[in-house]
């Protein structure tokens, strides 16, 4: 007859709290940091890429030299600053797991980011069909460019920001609440 494992305790609510806090406040970091790191790296490649094949073309080899510095000095920058939003997120989500004594909190941290990073790319994608399918013809501001494009940038950024709290929140208590231990769900040390 095979054993049977002990049933695992559900998390404590300090520990709930401390997950959702944590993924709440750094999913913001670490996705904001990797969509503009890929968004930089896509965007210096692909510059690279026209931009020597055109001055390749016309024969402007020394232009193009100084350009490859210009988008490599660049994107280097914008790489560290990612890279740091990227740490201060997941050290801030490691500060506040160990603050509520969550279990596995290097591990938690890891499996919340890829669970909100999945969750999230989902629900952006549905944002972005309603929008489209939505169209700015139907919409009541359509008669106001200006006051149209700036509504529509508030309403994004804040959809965006609310469903990474959102998203980010529920992922870290989901990985909270996977990795708990039979004996509570306390951290061991």
């Amino acid at each position: 007859m095979p054993q049977r494992m002990p049933p695992k305790l559900p998390l404590s609510q300090r520990q709930r709290l401390s997950a959702q806090l944590a993924g709440g406040a750094t999913f913001l970091f670490i996705s904001g940091g990797v969509t503009v790191l890929v968004v930089t790296v896509f965007g210096v490649v692909l510059t690279l890429f026209y931009v020597g094949a055109w001055q390749l073309a016309v024969g402007a080899g020394e232009e193009f030299v100084e350009t490859t510095e210009t988008l490599l000095w660049h994107g280097a920058v914008v790489v560290g600053r990612c890279l740091l939003a990227c740490g201060l997120g997941y050290g801030a989500s490691l500060l506040a797991l160990r603050l509520g004594r969550v279990r596995q909190t290097n591990l938690t941290t890891l499996l919340g980011a890829g669970i909100a990073s999945v969750a999230w790319s989902i629900m952006a994608g549905i944002f972005a069909i309603a929008f489209f399918w939505i169209g700015n013809a139907r919409l009541p501001w359509a008669g106001s460019p200006d006051a149209a494009s700036q509504f529509q940038t508030v309403l994004i950024i804040g959809m965006a920001i609310a469903s990474g709290v959102i998203v980010g929140s529920l992922s870290w208590w989901l990985a909270a609440h996977l990795l708990r231990s039979a004996s509570g769900g306390a951290r061991t040390p």
